[in-house]
């Protein structure tokens, strides 16, 4: 995804394609989950993952059933891992959200507006996404007391689908709350708004899982 802006790190399990003496698809961890930053990285979110877990089986079961059946028996390959994503729920029995691989986008920090200018920002679907709705979260960060606050050309537009429809405008940065977004990347139309003024709040930005 090279359409939504800024600096990205990914992370988690790849599929590699046979040999000539084997035509399965095997599935191996990323090189940069080698790492031990990027390892702890991946450790707080598998937390708020869960911790999102648990709203989404309240409030959309529908969608966290169908995330349950797409992936089935490939409980191997989730990542951040079901026993991580358990860890802040504090319950006997928790939920996890099945993903196989995340990616940690910074926006608004290190970008300069030479950067910003060279930006490919476009209205885009994800085909190699899992068609299924999958979660984005938005963490705020920086400013005066660390809290963050809004960060110009963030705003994300999500459309009915991936040819158009309606469409909505949602704010990603807000200080001192965590945002999450759940949606179909694979099916829907989608990217940030360009703002015309610098709207941020000075010495914010954005963390996207």
């Amino acid at each position: 995804d090279t359409l939504g802006g800024g600096k990205y790190l990914p992370g988690g399990v790849s599929i590699r394609n046979g040999t000539k003496q084997s035509d399965a698809k095997l599935p191996f961890l990323r090189a940069e989950c080698r790492h031990n930053v990027v390892k702890k990285l991946f450790e707080i979110y598998a937390q708020i993952i869960g911790l999102e877990a648990l709203a989404i089986e309240k409030y959309c079961p529908d969608e966290y059933a169908e995330n349950l059946l797409t992936y089935g028996d490939g409980e191997d390959c989730i990542f951040p891992s079901p026993v991580l994503q358990r860890v802040g729920q504090n319950l006997s029995e928790g939920l996890h959200f099945n993903l196989h691989q995340a990616a940690l986008r910074i926006m608004g920090r290190e970008l300069n507006k030479e950067d910003e200018s060279l930006e490919r920002l476009a209205w885009h679907f994800d085909q190699g996404d899992v068609e299924t709705s999958q979660p984005l979260t938005y963490l705020p960060m920086g400013g005066k007391d660390g809290k963050g606050g809004r960060v110009a050309g963030t705003d994300l537009m999500v459309f009915e689908h991936k040819y158009g429809g309606q469409c909505f405008r949602l704010r990603t940065s807000i200080k001192d709350t965590v945002v999450f977004i759940l949606m179909n990347s694979a099916d829907q139309l989608h990217g940030n708004a360009k703002d015309e003024d610098d709207c941020g709040v000075p010495d914010c930005w954005s963390a996207r899982f």
